[in-house]
């Protein structure tokens, strides 16, 4: 299984990425981010990314799924940790 870091996101995904961690009023430096399944990266469009996102201050751990364009997992992502 690929792996791949947020550094590799697409342009959309890293600047949904950001704003929702901006939402949380946290940083990139307060979770552990596991990007598998990199070949969306290829842009062969056959599997979907999963993300695992680990919070380190406490260590809640959520999993979430997309395609590629596909921006609504940052929305959960913010519903999920604001508690």
């Amino acid at each position: 299984m690929a792996q791949a870091s947020i550094d590799d996101l697409p342009w959309d995904q890293r600047v949904a990425l950001d704003a929702a961690l901006e939402a949380l009023s946290l940083t990139h430096e307060d979770f552990r981010f596991r990007i598998e399944d990199g070949s969306w990266l290829s842009q062969n469009g056959v599997n979907p990314a999963r993300i695992t996102v680990e919070r380190l201050a406490d260590g809640k751990v959520e999993h979430y799924s997309f395609a590629d364009g596909e921006t609504n997992w940052t929305q959960r992502l913010v519903h999920n940790f604001a508690a």
